[in-house]
């Protein structure tokens, strides 16, 4: 008590570290999440630190075309702009779920909680289904 006495904001300060650093933790998490997620799509992981080149990879990732990433562009459009990049986001979200077979209950939940089903897709046993490689039949059979 004596030290809130003599500094009224110090439990401000110290509210505000900490703050900042869980914020930072969380940045971490999601870096590390997305980046584990590229590898297990076949891309580059330290895509995930590049601010732009990250949302193309993410495109990429979710089946879809990287020029589409000028979507986000109508964020500037009052309101509108805002709700195309906000159900935007959430396609490529659930593109993205259903790229690793996820349900549809994962994939809301990837909407809703992705500080935490991210971390679970990236560390999980998920794979992604790529379309494009073909599966090579190794059965053996007797002549």
């Amino acid at each position: 008590m004596l030290l809130l006495s003599q500094n009224p904001f110090a439990l401000l300060a110290g509210a505000g570290v900490f703050v900042i650093l869980l914020v930072i933790a969380i940045a971490a998490l999601m870096i590390i999440s997305n980046w584990i997620i590229n590898i297990k799509a076949g891309r580059p992981g330290w895509a995930a630190i590049i601010p732009v080149y990250s949302q193309i990879v993410t495109l990429q990732v979710a089946k879809l075309s990287p020029w589409l990433i000028f979507i986000y562009l109508a964020g500037i459009i009052p309101f509108v702009g805002s709700l195309a990049v906000l159900a935007f986001t959430i396609f490529v979200t659930v593109k993205v779920g259903l790229a690793f077979g996820k349900s549809g209950g994962f994939i809301v939940g990837m909407i809703l909680l992705p500080i935490v089903f991210y971390p679970i897709l990236a560390f999980g046993n998920s794979k992604y289904i790529n379309d494009n490689v073909e599966e090579i039949d190794v059965t053996i059979t007797e002549a």
